[in-house]
């Protein structure tokens, strides 16, 4: 889960990092943009791989993991750490609570207890409790709905602000099916929303943003444009009719679940077979480019060691305020490789 090391991004990956995401969150709030009008979640994880040819996209998580984790590495490696992180996380957090006249906030997930970051939700629940709230740890069941559509917790107090962790982003599932009520009646602002997953975390807004035609009905400038378009070259939907093409072209594609998350469902071209294939497409799927992901050597203990690694630059309350790197060694991240997981990162001044 924790790696000991420190990662150097150039001062040319980060810049355009910088220049990527602030570019995505003005084109997703522009009036003219079809999203949302609700609550923003209040940290979002741009995930990306480093290349010869600059960063490459991912994907984004509006629930991403470890923020607290990297504010604590970030710390330990550089002495002091990003203020910025806390003070724009209590900001975000009071706003949300304030609007909602809320005491309680519950942190939700399917299975918290056997989440590899539950205790990331103890010390968010630290937190939330040193800022004067109330908090609780619980899964969907132990959420019950009344009669005016609103959540509440097993002590009997109604619920109506939920930092969500869980992962059906969506609420489709049936054992979703109260939550959903709530949610769809305003009782409850979940954090993040079904509305905010699709504004910035389905993987078919990929397919948008890497089409010029797409981006050139908005008002950004030629310089962000052009950014996006380094930064996600063209995604395609594996529909009926790019079926043969993304056969053909697999090697040098990835394939993703639109509505997946993590690694899970995830297959790089080059090894897929055709039952595989005929299997993952079935459901909704997008066709990206293949990236090699970046490679970090050391030493340690006198040992050479060589991780593969992505970078996340978390996001809260608007503002870009920490990057963390995740170290790994096979085909995806895992956090099960000795001396991998999650590293802090240094920008290097050139």
């Amino acid at each position: 889960m924790v790696s000991p090391f420190n990662i150097p991004i150039s001062k040319s990956h980060m810049d355009e990092m910088r220049q990527f995401i602030t570019a995505i969150l003005t084109l997703t709030h522009l009036p003219s943009y079809p999203g949302i009008t609700e609550v923003d979640s209040p940290i979002v994880g741009f995930d990306f791989y480093l290349t010869d040819t600059g960063p490459k996209l991912i994907e984004i998580n509006t629930n991403p993991a470890a923020l607290l984790l990297g504010f604590l590495l970030d710390a330990y490696h550089n002495h002091q750490g990003n203020p910025a992180v806390m003070t724009q996380l209590k900001q975000a957090f009071k706003s949300i609570m304030d609007a909602k006249a809320a005491s309680l906030i519950v942190i939700l997930d399917e299975t918290p207890l056997l989440q590899h970051t539950y205790f990331e939700f103890m010390w968010f629940k630290s937190l939330f409790e040193q800022w004067g709230y109330d908090c609780l740890i619980l899964t969907p069941e132990e959420l019950t709905l009344s009669n005016e559509s609103c959540l509440m917790s097993p002590d009997g107090r109604e619920v109506h602000v939920i930092y969500n962790r869980y992962c059906d982003f969506l609420l489709e599932e049936a054992r979703s099916s109260h939550l959903n009520a709530a949610y769809t009646a305003g009782t409850v602002q979940l954090l993040p929303s079904p509305a905010h997953y699709r504004l910035l975390s389905d993987k078919l807004r990929l397919i948008d943003w890497s089409n010029p035609d797409f981006l050139s009905q908005f008002s950004l400038s030629p310089s962000d444009v052009a950014c996006i378009q380094r930064v996600i070259p063209p995604v395609f939907w594996v529909s009926t009719d790019r079926v043969d093409y993304a056969w053909e072209h697999r090697k040098s594609l990835f394939f993703k679940p639109a509505h997946g998350y993590g690694s899970r469902g995830v297959y790089r071209g080059k090894s897929i077979s055709r039952p595989a294939f005929e299997r993952l497409i079935k459901q909704p799927t997008i066709a990206q480019p293949f990236f090699v992901a970046p490679t970090y050597s050391t030493q340690y203990e006198g040992q050479d060691l060589t991780f593969k690694y992505d970078v996340r630059v978390y996001v809260v309350n608007g503002e870009i305020v920490l990057s963390s790197a995740r170290l790994f060694i096979g085909q995806v991240t895992n956090l099960q490789t000795p001396l991998g997981g999650f590293a802090s990162t240094t920008t290097l001044l050139a």
